[in-house]
């Protein structure tokens, strides 16, 4: 947590003539209600704690615990804010931004000697904290020299601060979300270029390969066919089977693309056949 080193003077404190005039807000009249409520266990129950505030201190400090919300709320309507109660968490709506807020009392370790074991228990101070959400991320404002009443125009500035850093952070984190959604649409894009320009690419050396052992077909049936001449045994058959194989290059030749009932259905790439639904 970061200790808070704001220096507090007068000016930032209420007016004693405004403070005196404060009406009671119905929050603070609820949560006194399930405080006192609270520690009869008889009858309590998590529907008494619906719109109250969250405050966790002795009893003894409690009357100070209500003033200083009631101070706090004031300022934050007074300003145009408000203060929500949501899953028993207390918030303060500023700039439309949900800022959970608690107050809590210090306490401190004392160890109890008894039999057969020492124990803890836990000694409250007096002394209270203005929490902003909790944990690593929180902020909080401690009594010490200057009274936590006495910081709450600084605490709500602050949180005005906070307030706008959330959303500031949210726009740009859109603006952010945007670029890097535009920029995978120009990877995307290029890479799908990429992939066409090989895939054209991979097409025409296909066809070229198939060009080239068209012709290399048509040459071995031309020496064939000038072979059997030659050796005059150019029979019916081998004449036949010329006209079939000459038919055969056509249909491979890219350039042709004779149609061929029996290869209809064959890959000229693989020389496989395509699959076929089978019913």
């Amino acid at each position: 947590m970061k200790k808070n080193k704001s220096k507090i003077s007068k000016k930032n404190k209420l007016p004693e003539s405004k403070i005196a005039k404060l009406a009671i807000d119905p929050i603070i009249t609820r949560t006194r209600e399930y405080l006192t409520q609270k520690r009869d266990y008889s009858n309590w129950s998590y529907e008494l704690k619906k719109n109250t505030l969250d405050i966790s201190v002795s009893k003894d400090i409690l009357p100070r615990a209500l003033d200083i919300m009631n101070r706090f709320i004031y300022i934050i309507k007074d300003r145009g804010y408000s203060i929500i109660e949501k899953h028993y968490q207390t918030y303060a709506v500023i700039y439309n931004e949900e800022l959970e807020i608690s107050l809590r009392e210090r306490s401190s370790r004392k160890t109890i000697i008894a039999i057969p074991y020492n124990r803890t228990e836990l000694i409250p101070t007096g002394k209270l904290v203005f929490k902003y959400r909790k944990g690593y991320f929180g902020r909080e404002w401690a009594d010490n020299s200057i009274l936590i009443e006495d910081k709450l125009l600084d605490i709500v500035s602050e949180l005005e601060i906070i307030a706008r850093r959330k959303i500031n952070d949210r726009e740009e984190y859109a603006r952010r979300k945007l670029e890097e959604e535009r920029l995978e649409i120009i990877r995307k894009e290029f890479q799908a270029r990429k992939e066409d320009e090989l895939k054209n690419f991979k097409n025409t050396f296909q066809l070229a390969k198939r060009y080239r052992k068209a012709n290399d077909l048509r040459n071995y049936i031309n020496t064939f066919e000038q072979n059997a001449i030659n050796n005059n045994s150019l029979t019916d058959e081998k004449q036949k089977w010329i006209e079939w194989a000459r038919k055969k290059a056509d249909w491979y030749d890219p350039f042709i693309n004779a149609k061929d009932e029996l290869l209809e259905n064959v890959d000229k790439d693989s020389l496989t056949f395509k699959n076929q639904s089978r019913w």
